[in-house]
């Protein structure tokens, strides 16, 4: 049984924070497409260009925010599971002992 501080319905919001976050980065990621090929075929692209890297900023952003949310809500539900993955993947980083 795991024990938190908080009360019991304090974090209740994140998993339903986070599928809004993922659909929305989902939604930037088809409007670019869309947008890409808007502009592929068409004359006076430059507003098309223009439209295309603003919704490249918001959906970069999205996919930040959606990761980051993620991963506290993941930590927050299963602890135990995010400290291992992060002992894992920091014994990836590690120099062999053949380039010391």
């Amino acid at each position: 049984m795991v024990v938190h501080d908080q009360p019991a319905g304090s974090a209740a919001w994140q998993p339903v924070l986070f599928a809004g976050l993922s659909v929305l980065t989902t939604a930037t990621v088809f409007a670019q497409a869309v947008i890409a090929g808007g502009f592929v075929s068409q004359d006076g692209r430059e507003s098309w260009i223009t439209v295309h890297g603003i919704v490249a900023d918001v959906a970069w952003i999205a996919a930040l925010v959606t990761a980051v949310v993620g991963a506290v809500t993941l930590r927050r539900s299963h602890p135990k599971m995010v400290a291992a993955a992060a002992i894992c993947s920091c014994s990836h980083w590690r120099r062999p002992e053949s380039a010391i």
